[in-house]
């Protein structure tokens, strides 16, 4: 039995993707919990990895995956060479690369994000100031008329 976070670890999501999969059927019968952390067992585990799978969106190539692995000489005892792990240090910056050009994209599409949200939210202030205003108007304008007296008359109080 394992936990949602080694699952996730494993499988290169986040806690919440392995929550989202844990549906009802799998938490009543492949679960267990314990002090408060939930252990999915062996068969609970393959219906979230299938689910996942099914779902192509959520996986995501792990680093490991895109850096080929060295491989051994064929007695075994020979060290690697410098042009090898060259070649592998390569690969590795190659991939962080590529990592980090995908971050910068999401970096820049949440930045855009924010400033439509800044925008919206000033707009929304204008309006809101606007119609207080108007209210303000509105009372002014509802109250009565009062009739103008002039100062010879406000002296001796006479209408």
């Amino acid at each position: 039995m394992k936990t949602i976070a080694q699952i996730a670890t494993e499988l290169g999501v986040t806690k919440p993707t392995i929550r989202r999969y844990l549906t009802e059927e799998i938490r009543t019968q492949f679960t267990e919990t314990r002090n408060g952390v939930i252990y999915i067992s062996e068969i609970g585990e393959g219906q979230i990895r299938s689910k996942l799978k099914n779902n192509t969106k959520i996986k995501k190539p792990e680093l490991s995956e895109k850096i080929p692995e060295s491989k051994p000489e064929s007695s075994g005892t020979e060290p690697e060479t410098d042009s090898d792990v060259s070649g592998v240090i390569a690969d590795m910056v190659s991939a962080l690369k590529e990592q980090l050009a995908e971050k910068d994209k999401q970096i820049d599409k949440l930045f855009k994000q924010v400033d439509k949200l800044t925008t919206h939210a000033e707009n929304l202030s204008r309006i809101n100031e606007n119609n207080q205003l108007l209210l303000a108007q509105q009372k002014i304008e509802s109250l009565p008329a009062t009739e103008k007296i002039n100062f010879w008359n406000r002296l001796f109080k006479r209408k």
